[in-house]
């Protein structure tokens, strides 16, 4: 702990060394205004690389600090940021490596994408009673069970950064942008959210980062710019009334000004009488975004293998409705028949069964950035959900256009995309891949040595 009053010249460290039933040593000053205690504050972090420079001790008691943090904080609310880089082993929340091969392809599978200890949802739901988000970020050089960690932000609206094998020569900027924007973008705090419909229908599920307080009404710590929220919703009547339904979400917070605010946000949806107007005009992408959270969902609670036989499934299912409905333009038995709104929906479905989050199993892909990638795709809006699975890959090595110079609007020109296909791959060729947080550069075999 580190008194931070704004009458000192430099903090002061007071240490705590019980683990069981840990307390705060001096409340009022652990918890500071920031505009009165700056230098103080400044202190603290220009000195704690050097205090802990020579620190080797391996032990975490992670599980205690945090508890020790919602002490100092819960009358007041907020946002806590947690930066681990060990194996919670001590105290309440520790845990032990649980990616165990042999247990892959087992019932028991899923239990490795769970929280390994209780505390974990029982924390963050705490944290939600009282407005607290937790927002982690993880310095992993070995593993340290992300899928107990997760389990914080999961519940709470937060973020979870991944910094696999960090290296601060590497890392720092990466790690210096990432906590500058979260803490420096808009926020609405201590905000709960309802979602509303016509009669006739009814929601049936919510996905993203959250807590459910009731059947409608989403608890969220703070909400961002950065957050997106998906909704199911379903007939619970067989016929539903009039032309037109309605659906409304609601956002209730507090501004970053201390004023409460409500948000309302409502779209009519033509009600049609055939099942082919909902397919003209029905969203793709949207609509694979949606089978990527569902997904992940379930990769929690069942086997990697079902997960992905789901996803073909309900493609399938759709390819196959859309079949009988016109059967008529169906002259051979492989012909493809699919709606023109949802024609790369299969594909984004192909990408998605290959990504960190559910492709493999255990030798294929790092249990840590396996949960990694599942939060970041339920968190994700819908364009950078399909450019994460489907990454835009953009031919360097031709020339011409305007691609590269500023356009009229001052955004760069970039070159048209390619296709992830090695049949349009050519190796005398240089490539970028962008996933939207990763940039891949190939060069081919036979570039021309003279290029760039």
């Amino acid at each position: 702990f580190y008194s931070l009053k704004s009458s000192l010249s430099k903090p002061q460290m007071m240490v705590v060394a019980e683990l069981d039933d840990p307390f705060v040593p001096l409340p009022d000053e652990l918890l500071v205004n920031l505009k009165d205690s700056r230098t103080v504050v400044d202190n603290l972090l220009d000195s704690l690389p050097d205090m802990f420079a020579s620190a080797s001790m391996p032990d975490s008691a992670m599980g205690p600090a945090l508890q020790a943090a919602f002490l100092v904080m819960q009358h007041v609310g907020g946002k806590l940021l947690l930066f681990q880089a060990a194996l919670p082993n001590m105290g309440i929340g520790k845990v032990k490596i649980r990616d165990v091969i042999s247990q892959y392809g087992t019932d028991r599978e899923h239990e490795m994408r769970q929280p390994g200890e209780a505390f974990y949802k029982r924390y963050a739901a705490e944290c939600s009673r009282v407005q607290i988000t937790v927002d982690v970020f993880a310095f992993a050089l070995t593993h340290m069970d992300l899928a107990s960690l997760a389990g914080l932000p999961r519940y709470t609206c937060g973020d979870l950064h991944h910094y696999p094998g960090f290296n601060g020569q590497r890392d720092n900027d990466k790690l210096a942008a990432e906590v500058l924007h979260n803490l420096s973008r808009p926020t609405a705090w201590e905000a709960v959210m309802r979602i509303r419909c016509s009669k006739g229908l009814r929601i049936a599920s919510f996905h993203g980062h959250f807590f459910n307080r009731s059947t409608d009404l989403l608890a969220l710590p703070t909400c961002d710019p950065d957050k997106v929220f998906a909704v199911q919703i379903a007939h619970e009547e067989s016929i539903v009334g009039g032309s037109v339904s309605y659906v409304q979400a609601a956002l209730l917070y507090t501004d970053s000004h201390g004023e409460r605010r409500i948000r309302v946000h409502t779209m009519a949806v033509p009600v049609v009488q055939e099942l082919s107007d909902m397919f003209r005009a029905a969203d793709g992408a949207c609509c694979a975004a949606l089978l990527a959270k569902v997904s992940v969902e379930k990769s929690l609670s069942s086997r990697l293998d079902e997960t992905r036989q789901q996803v073909f499934t309900k493609v399938m299912s759709l390819l196959k409705e859309f079949r009988l409905m016109n059967s008529s333009l169906v002259r051979a038995a492989n012909k493809m028949v699919y709606p023109e709104q949802l024609r790369y929906v299969p594909l984004w479905a192909l990408a998605l069964v290959k990504c960190a989050a559910l492709r493999g199993g255990a030798k294929e892909v790092n249990a840590d950035e396996r949960i990694a990638c599942g939060h970041d795709l339920m968190s994700a809006p819908v364009n950078e959900l399909c450019r994460a699975i489907y990454p835009d890959m953009f031919p360097l090595h031709e020339t011409g256009g305007d691609w590269g110079t500023p356009g009229p609007d001052g955004r760069v020109v970039l070159p048209l995309t390619v296709p992830l296909s090695g049949a349009y791959i050519d190796d005398r060729g240089a490539y970028l891949l962008h996933t939207g947080r990763t940039l891949v550069l190939w060069l081919g075999r036979g570039l021309d040595r003279q290029w760039g």
